[in-house]
Order: structure tokens, then C-alpha cells, then sequence
């Protein structure tokens, strides 16, 4: 079982107003929301069962409010979305744990339960998960380079390049194509990235011929 909090991104500490949970054997999502959240502080369907005084959501209504943050599977650039996330093939959790519930219609994210914000964090750059071997360990800069993965060196270099160049996620995402939460994700060496990726993002720095790809030990 998963367990997200669901929170206000826009608040730097926002009190969770429910959490979700992910069953992976029985691939069955639910909600349970908070009781002392009022129902103006949470997304507006979430808030309308709570003005009736409920507070868990089954399967099939946290898929409805689900939908608004996972591309359907019939969307036309289905495809472009699978690259922009680093995907191969359409899958609906891990295209949520993406965006980690990002969407248009709100400022409400998804935020592992074990999450801990790093102190150095970039305003609206996305949080630091603290989840372990499932999310890639450490957060690059907390670990030692003789203890980084692959992923964590891959996400250290990109990091430190779009640094260097001072542009920041969201216009390094304007420029490939890739979405900004994939970035922020990649940066904090979670996830598996594709070289398909790695190549579009160091061709947004500029930078393919400095970033290694090689696993330190």
C-alpha cells in the first residue's frame, strides 16, 4: 500500500486535507480526507463530500478525481505525453507519480507521507521525497558520490548545469518539451530516466558531452 498527502502546492506548509492510497496488488485507489480540513481548503470535489459528511472515497470516485490529473488513455498526442513523462507505454500510476498529481484545475500535489522538503529547495521546484530505494534513495545533494546512483548522478549534473546557466525548471521544460515535475523529479534522482530524456534535457543545456553516464559505486 501507498499513501499520499494530499496538500496545497502553493503553500510552503500546508496541512495535509486527505490522503491517498494506492493498493498495487489489487490496483484500487481511496481517499480518506481530513475531518478538521474545511471544504473551502481542498480540491472541490474532495470538498463536497466532506459539506456531506463524508470523509473516504472508494475506488471508483477517487478515480473520478483522478481523471483530472492522469492524461486518458485515448488522448490524441498520447504518445508526445508518454515521452514528455519518460514513459514507454501508458500506465496510470506512474504517470501520476509524474506530475505527482499536478493539474491545471487547481494547486493541490501529491506528497509521499515519508516526505521531508529539503532545506535548499527552489520555490515551486517540487519537494524532496525521503521514500528510499522506491524513489531513488537520498536527495542527490545529501549524498556522498561514492553512494550515488545512476539516476542521482544523472540528476546531480543536470541540476548543476541549469544552474550554471541560470534558467530555472520551468524554462528548461519550455525549452524541451519535457514537463517541469519530470524535471524536478529527475533532479532529485528519482525514478528510472530513460536516455531518451537524459538526451532531450542535456540538449537543453547544451550540454551533452559533460554529463556522465556512469554509475558510481
Amino acid at each position: 500500500m501507498k499513501t499520499f498527502a494530499i496538500v496545497d502546492g502553493s503553500r510552503r506548509k500546508a496541512v495535509p486535507c486527505g490522503w491517498l492510497h494506492y493498493d498495487e496488488g489489487k490496483d484500487a485507489f481511496s481517499i480518506d480526507l481530513s475531518p478538521t480540513t474545511e471544504s473551502t481548503a481542498m480540491p472541490a470535489l474532495l470538498g463536497l463530500f466532506v459539506e456531506k459528511g463524508v470523509l473516504h472515497l472508494d475506488d471508483q470516485w477517487t478515480r473520478r478525481w483522478l481523471a483530472e490529473r492522469i492524461p486518458p488513455s485515448g488522448r490524441q498526442n498520447l504518445g508526445q505525453v508518454l515521452k514528455a513523462h519518460g514513459l514507454r507505454e501508458y500506465d496510470e500510476f506512474a504517470l501520476l507519480m509524474s506530475s505527482m498529481g499536478e493539474c491545471a484545475q487547481d494547486s493541490f500535489v501529491l506528497r509521499p507521507v515519508t516526505e521531508e522538503p529539503s532545506e535548499g529547495e527552489e520555490a515551486g521546484e517540487g519537494h524532496a521525497s525521503s521514500q528510499g530505494s522506491q524513489q531513488g534513495g537520498q536527495v542527490p545533494d545529501a549524498a556522498g558520490p561514492q553512494h550515488m546512483s545512476l539516476a542521482q548522478s544523472v540528476g546531480r549534473q543536470i541540476a548543476e548545469r541549469r544552474k550554471e546557466l541560470g534558467i530555472s525548471q520551468m524554462e528548461l521544460a519550455s525549452r524541451t518539451g519535457v514537463q517541469q515535475p519530470v524535471i524536478s523529479r529527475l533532479e532529485r534522482g528519482q525514478g528510472n530516466p530513460t536516455l531518451e530524456l537524459i538526451e532531450a534535457l542535456t540538449q537543453g543545456l547544451n550540454t551533452i558531452a559533460s554529463i556522465k553516464l556512469v554509475e558510481r559505486k
